[in-house]
């Protein structure tokens, strides 16, 4: 198994170092403790927003985020992993974006 996570953008907000990022996953699924749900085994979206403080390192806040299942598998294929990645459009992360905006109170800055 080769990388199970990659980031497929990012955007800079208003707010200084404060960046939003976009990535598609695979998770084995099973009981998620943090939710108090189970999760079902496949390939996620997820949307979070992230301080860069320019040095390498990235503060994360918990639960600044959210995630999605994209397409349910019963095991991981790097060459499944490589289409659904390609395949990636912006509007598949749109109702995500919209959510991690509204809920850290962050807007996307404009591309100068």
């Amino acid at each position: 198994m080769e990388k199970t996570s990659v980031t497929f953008k990012k955007l800079d907000t208003t707010i200084l170092n404060q960046k939003i990022r976009f990535q598609i996953s695979y998770a084995k699924g099973g009981h998620n403790y943090f939710i108090g749900k189970n999760e079902v085994r496949g390939y996620y979206l997820s949307v979070q927003s992230y301080e860069d403080r320019g040095d390498g390192l990235k503060t994360i806040v918990a639960f600044s985020g959210v995630k999605e299942l994209f397409f349910a598998a019963k095991r991981y294929s790097d060459s499944k992993f490589t289409k659904l990645f390609n395949s990636l459009k912006d509007d598949d992360f749109k109702k995500l974006l919209d959510h991690v905006l509204h809920k850290n109170n962050l807007k996307i800055a404009d591309p100068d």
